[in-house]
């Protein structure tokens, strides 16, 4: 971690500096910083009784976890702060009475990408302030190729199928042969899906280990929302930071996943989705136009935000912005919820065009019920609007003041920023 010296020309901004090599503890770390009284927030927060702003304790404790790190593995990747569990402000960091702080930092390893930890910065009997903190890889100033290297690591497929057997095979090697690994949920099919994904993904574990796959098996048809949260739970599990979704009823082009990939170089923590613009030449029914826009009407009042397709299926998820617990309900309304719910926690929104190909009527699989499943979804809406007013929209509320400080305080914005973005046409 570089040190930042008092002697240079132009004095630093952010206020601590670095004093001793970071101490390991059983439980984490403990780091000691010195208060730099010439820094440039001073003079900027307060310049009559100068003050450390909290934002910077809260970037203070990011800062000594990965200090702490460094000190006994050498090369880790930097964390960022991806949630903010809790945080308390207990007492006033003045540089006039200050002269040093010690962040005592907690956590426990995770078998995924993610961090959680819990930091106590104080200053002899004094606590200041106390954190509890989700991180994750930092994303910000890669290399562009570098972050097409991650990609192909950091992305998995996501197929839930139920008696497809008629385009699954296709559908299957369409996705793997454009992402390294895909994970396949047999959500208790009646039909020959069993044989097919026997012989395309393999016999038992290790094959399917060794072809690229992962298969998992409902005992009985549970619905596509339970079919995702098993899958999502999965990728999570391998260490995946994004899991790509993919209907197995063939309307969906695998040519089309390098398009849904594309922003999150620039956006690596949005949710981008498929938007079937070209429908006027698809043989899409009346009924399923209107529920698209029944669908986006509410999707808008839930969270102020519009998108052209909210109920489109080829979706690329940042499983760190998902909820760890997914309560998922087990029909078609679960992946309103999955969209619904990262918007309230500050998620951008990417809407990318996409081809969809909708076959003769007498040819589709569709598991859709019209009358039950458009009651359930009333129901989900009914209750996501009486969600959205005691806490999804406070929640957004405190999301974008949090990132307008921090972008004004110390740099860029944070990742938690709700900014939605269209990218052009």
């Amino acid at each position: 971690m570089p040190r930042l010296s008092s002697s240079s020309p132009t004095p630093p901004f952010f206020p601590f500096v670095l004093k001793d090599t970071p101490t390991s503890t059983p439980e984490g770390y403990a780091v000691s910083y010195r208060l730099e009284p010439a820094a440039g927030v001073f003079a900027a927060h307060f310049p009559r009784r100068p003050i450390v702003p909290g934002v910077f304790l809260l970037r203070l404790a990011v800062e000594a976890f990965n200090a702490g790190r460094q000190s006994v593995e050498p090369g880790a990747r930097p964390m960022e702060i991806v949630e903010v569990n809790n945080a308390k402000f207990l007492s006033v960091v003045e540089p006039e009475t200050v002269e040093e702080v010690l962040v005592e930092i907690t956590h426990k390893s995770t078998a995924g990408p993610e961090q959680k930890i819990k930091a106590n910065v104080v200053g002899g009997e004094v606590r200041f302030a106390a954190f509890s903190l989700t991180l994750a890889p930092k994303t910000d100033g890669e290399a562009s190729g570098s972050r097409e290297a991650s990609l192909s690591t950091d992305v998995c497929g996501l197929i839930p199928t139920y008696n497809n057997a008629a385009t699954l095979s296709e559908v299957i090697r369409g996705v793997r042969a454009r992402l390294g690994h895909v994970i396949v949920v047999n959500d208790g099919s009646t039909d020959a899906t069993d044989e097919i994904l026997a012989e395309v993904c393999g016999v038992d574990e290790a094959e399917q280990r060794r072809r690229g796959f992962t298969v998992l098996t409902h005992p009985h048809n549970r619905g596509k929302g339970a079919a995702l949260a098993t899958g999502l739970g999965q990728a999570r599990t391998e260490g995946y930071r994004y899991a790509l979704t993919v209907d197995a009823d063939g309307q969906h082009r695998p040519a089309d996943i390098p398009l849904l990939l594309s922003p999150l170089r620039s956006h690596p923590d949005a949710l981008v989705l498929g938007s079937r613009r070209s429908l006027s030449h698809a043989n899409k029914s009346a009924g399923s136009t209107f529920a698209n826009r029944f669908s986006n009407f509410w999707f808008a009042v839930q969270t102020f935000r519009r998108l052209p397709d909210t109920q489109c299926g080829l979706r690329v998820y940042p499983l760190r912005r998902l909820p760890r617990r997914l309560r998922l309900t087990s029909g078609y309304e679960a992946e309103l919820t999955l969209l619904v719910f990262p918007v309230w926690r500050g998620t951008a929104t990417i809407p990318v065009d996409v081809n969809v190909y909708y076959p003769p009527a007498a040819e589709r699989v569709s598991h859709f019920r019209p009358v039950r499943d458009f009651a359930r979804i009333s129901l989900l809406n009914t209750w996501l609007c009486l969600l959205a007013v005691v806490w999804g929209w406070p929640r957004m509320a405190w999301h974008r003041l949090s990132a307008k400080r921090l972008k004004d305080l110390s740099g860029p914005a944070s990742p938690e920023g709700a900014t939605h973005i269209s990218p052009g046409r």
